[in-house]
């Protein structure tokens, strides 16, 4: 994550630019067609495996586990809300990008993109029902532009800091 890296060095500042461009790309596709691109999500990974690679090769192992967790975490609850409630809650294109975002941040940032992704979907819902009114259970919101912020708050501040 950035806090921990030279933020002013040029190969940081050409991946942090890359990632931010993928990121608007799928939060507003997401947005217009109810889809996030495999493709963008692929790009998003590589160019983070590519990042660990050049800049922090320590950390690559436990940044794939993460992405591999990040994947079953999301496909694991949509199961869970589909067996329930016949539906999905969660697309496919959620879970890969939830894993493209553990090669970026690790198992510590993917639970705080969650938070971000989390509260900034609570208060988008919050804003959408005051202002709309016809908000139900089964009304669409897209949640790739909530974890793409999440991925770019947790990349350029850091992992929130949770205390238990």
């Amino acid at each position: 994550m950035l806090p921990t890296l030279d933020p002013y060095s040029l190969h940081v500042i050409i991946y942090t630019l890359s990632m931010s461009l993928v990121l608007l790309y799928i939060s507003y596709v997401d947005l217009k067609k109810r889809i996030i691109p495999d493709k963008a999500n692929i790009i998003l990974f590589l160019i983070g495996a590519l990042f660990l690679i050049t800049i922090k090769p320590e950390v690559m192992i436990s940044h794939l586990l993460s992405s591999v967790f990040g994947f079953l975490l999301f496909f694991t609850i949509n199961l869970v809300y589909l067996y329930l409630n016949k539906r999905d809650a969660l697309g496919g294109g959620d879970a890969k990008l939830f894993a493209a975002c553990g090669i970026w941040v690790g198992f510590e940032g993917l639970m705080s993109i969650l938070f971000y992704a989390s509260l900034s979907g609570l208060l988008f819902s919050s804003f959408y029902f005051i202002y709309n009114k016809n908000i139900s259970a089964k009304t669409y919101i897209a949640f790739a532009p909530h974890l793409c912020l999440g991925l770019w708050l947790t990349w350029v501040f850091g992992p929130v800091q949770f205390y238990i």
